[in-house]
């Protein structure tokens, strides 16, 4: 017999098996669940099990129906009871309850618990001086500190992570096991007498005061820190990272602190405030407190951070708001643990400030940023990773491993309980970033006792990925699946909304990746029916001359799509200053590949609107341009540019007014919306007007294909869409018709969440036979 609800026996007493499941492991729900069943006077045991916890009860029937209905009341905020099971109980219970040990076979179906920031309880005592914990600087509870990071192996108890190694002092044992204590059964708890211990950190004080850079070991990794206030620091970090332009995050003490610098709605706080503890990009203030062109040059947005430590916030508290980044040279992995550190880094970096305990599973700081008033996950990693993708029935039973692209790489699994996206690995660009990902690939499949059956890839066969995975498959005697790029997107982008199961739009925008037809994609529209991907849109070709020089060149981008003007209409004469001549080149076509890239045209439209004002030839950063132009929108304008969607029908499609069951093609053209971005460059219009009317050209042109398509839903996927103005835009068209819109979620837009589509694609592939 089981059910959600108890088993009524009509007797006086009873004996009761119960199992919950969802996110309820290294929350502090054991705790709330003992503190519970002793005061209904109930005997028995609470365990974590690989499917989540686990607790047996005996003694009154009552107390033990009320103990059932109360036990969800009493999860942490930070946990969810996703599902519950109530059944008669075989086991002999003594008298008493306790948190015991749990089984440890079978498969993981139970969220792994993620690492969260230090508490404001916890911070309270560190700044307390009668407390025992006063200046600890790595003091936790059972409501934060480390967990992922520092796990060995699932259930989570304390002799499977790195804290093992510690053995409780008679205290902290003594909190630990008293059940009115904060820190029962806290499986982090530590202390001055018992605990890591931490070194280095006055020294590291005196560094930042004197404009240093100074390294610090956090919760998952080694990261870079200097005051945000100087810029002779700032650019001494830029050098020390070779990080030229792209924008750096700050570190505040509180939210006080945060307001001077951004402006924070509810959403922002939220986000700011909750134990994941994420780098929030908000709109900045421009009050001048800060050394902006130095740290996020020509952008109007800033990413903030409170202090994910106790160490952190020492620092914080003692030198001031701090610029916080990875330890590393940009585009290699993370650093975490001390016998990775470059020479050439050591000599630049010798303030390190570190501790004793160990990093099991790197992390980095996730990122969000608020647009529409929702948070959109920009990189998911400590505290929102691995996340839990809620794919119903299509996981059940199947083991999948999926590899991602190249840039922003994270994996996806399917352990045939449960679907997840792993934390950001990084770019695929460098030796020790691929030799990072082979590593920490075959862990988080250990992890959640993953042996795949199947291993997906993108459909770029030079990838890194694709080709670890068709090794990979190679290795173990399994096919490989590849997923086109731009269908990974699609996919990816019906997973928080839930549409698995719902005819949907969908518009995939970013910069590249390859084709069915061997073409560049990046501006597409898909129609997804019945776990089909049809792509019915897309942006019109352009030749791309240089072929990736381009990508890093974006005045490339543009100057061919005036030659294409020019070549189509002798009266078009307009031209840009090159630094290399490209006629030749482009009449020939020799090295110009096709492209329908969307992030490709925000690059062209960058270097026509913004011209001299761009900060040279050469992007810095990906998306910089992109980035450049929304900060230089005026709001005020409200003339749209002209992305016309052109519609082209079969003679018999012509009595349909939707394409839900015919064969369909459209195509966003670029030409008619780059001579007007000319027209009004020659005119003299301001380029932040400018500007805006391209992003009011994006929205109008979505809304346009959504309406084309019939369906009254549509979602977004691909890296244009961390664009803020655009997806703003794009609701506010949409607010008065009747088309239901996915905005960016917890899955990022860009390639970090290619692999959860990925995985989508495949399980929906193999469910069809």
């Amino acid at each position: 017999m089981s059910s959600d609800k108890p088993p009524t026996t009509g007797e006086a007493d009873c004996k009761w098996r119960i199992e919950l499941h969802g996110r309820v492991q290294g929350i502090g729900y054991r705790p709330e669940l003992a503190r519970l069943a002793v005061s209904l006077n109930l005997s028995g045991s609470v365990a974590n099990t690989p499917a989540g916890i686990l607790i047996e009860i005996a003694g009154d029937i009552v107390a033990a129906e009320e103990f059932v209905s109360r036990c969800a009341q009493v999860c942490p905020a930070e946990g969810v009871v996703e599902g519950r099971l109530v059944e008669p109980s075989s086991v002999d219970i003594s008298p008493g309850f306790r948190i015991i040990d749990g089984p440890r076979s079978g498969p993981l179906s139970t969220p792994v618990p993620l690492d969260r920031v230090v508490c404001s309880e916890c911070l309270h005592e560190f700044r307390c001086a009668s407390d025992r914990r006063f200046a600890y600087p790595l003091i936790s509870c059972t409501r934060c500190g480390p967990r992922y990071s520092i796990l060995s192996s699932m259930p989570y108890e304390r002799h499977k992570t790195a804290m093992n190694d510690y053995p409780l002092c008679n205290r902290c044992q003594g909190e630990y096991q008293s059940p009115s204590d904060r820190r029962y059964h806290a499986q982090v708890i530590c202390c001055h007498d018992c605990g890591p211990q931490v070194v280095g950190l006055y020294a590291a004080i005196a560094a930042l005061h004197a404009n240093q850079v100074i390294a610090l070991k956090g919760l998952g990794g080694y990261q870079f820190l200097t005051r945000a206030n100087s810029s002779i620091a700032i650019a001494q970090l830029r050098r020390i990272k070779q990080r030229p332009a792209k924008p750096f995050a700050i570190m505040v003490e509180d939210l006080e602190q945060a307001a001077l610098f951004g402006q924070l709605d509810e959403v922002a706080i939220d986000q700011l405030t909750n134990w994941a503890g994420p780098i929030v990009i908000v709109p900045q203030r421009p009050n001048g407190r800060l050394p902006t062109e130095e740290l996020n040059p020509g952008l109007r947005s800033i990413g903030l951070m409170l202090p994910t430590t106790a160490l952190h916030a020492f620092l914080v508290q003692n030198v001031g708001p701090l610029v916080v980044t990875s330890a590393n040279i940009e585009g290699d992995p993370l650093i975490y643990q001390e016998t990775d550190w470059p020479s050439e880094l050591k000599q630049f970096v010798p303030t390190i400030v570190t501790h004793d305990r160990p990093i099991c599973r790197p992390l980095d700081d996730s990122v969000v940023r608020v647009m529409a008033g929702q948070a959109a996950t920009i990189r998911a990693a400590r505290g929102v990773a691995p996340m839990s993708l809620n794919l119903g029935a299509l996981a059940h039973g199947k083991q999948v491993l999926a590899v991602g692209g190249e840039q922003k790489v994270a994996v996806a699994i399917c352990n045939g309980q449960q679907a997840v996206l792993g934390p950001h690995l990084g770019d695929m660009n460098s030796a020790t970033t691929r030799q990072y990902f082979s590593e920490q690939v075959p862990q988080l499949m250990q992890l959640y006792g993953c042996r795949p059956t199947v291993i997906v890839h993108d459909a770029h066969p030079d990838f890194f990925t694709t080709r670890w995975a068709q090794q990979f498959a190679r290795d173990e005697g399994i096919p490989a699946i590849r997923i086109q790029h731009h269908v990974a997107h699609a996919a990816s982008s019906l997973i928080d909304p839930s549409w698995l199961q719902d005819d949907t739009a969908i518009v995939t925008w970013d910069g590249s990746g390859l084709g069915e037809d061997g073409t560049i994609w990046g501006g597409e529209g898909f129609l997804y029916r019945r776990s089909e991907y049809r792509r019915v849109c897309r942006l019109k070709p352009f030749l791309l001359p240089g072929g990736e020089a381009a990508i890093r060149q974006p005045w490339r981008v543009a100057a061919g799509m005036l030659h294409s003007l020019r070549r189509s209409d002798a009266s078009f004469a307009f031209e840009i200053p090159q630094p290399q001549p490209l006629e030749l080149v482009l009449a020939a076509r020799i090295h110009c590949p096709t492209s329908s890239s969307m992030g490709r045209l925000f690059d062209a439209a960058a270097v026509l609107i913004m011209g001299d004002l761009l900060p040279g030839w050469t992007v810095d950063y990906e998306g910089q341009f992109a980035a450049l132009l929304e900060a230089h929108a005026d709001g005020s304008d409200n003339i749209a540019y002209q992305l016309p969607l052109h519609v082209t029908r079969t003679e018999k499609d012509n009595r349909r007014s939707d394409c839900s069951d015919v064969a369909l093609s459209m195509e966003w053209n670029w030409e008619s919306l780059v001579r007007q971005i000319v027209i009004d460059r020659i005119q003299g219009v301001a380029s932040p007007v400018m500007a805006m009317r391209f992003h009011r050209a994006l929205a109008v042109a979505i809304a346009t294909f959504a309406q084309a398509t019939g369906l009254n839903r549509l979602s977004l996927s691909g890296g244009v869409f961390q664009n803020q103005l655009l997806v703003e835009l794009l609701v506010a068209q949409l607010h008065d018709m009747p088309i239901q819109l996915a905005r960016p979620g917890n899955v990022p837009v860009n390639d970090g969440g290619l692999a959860a589509g990925q995985l989508v694609a495949a399980l929906q592939h193999l469910r069809q036979g």
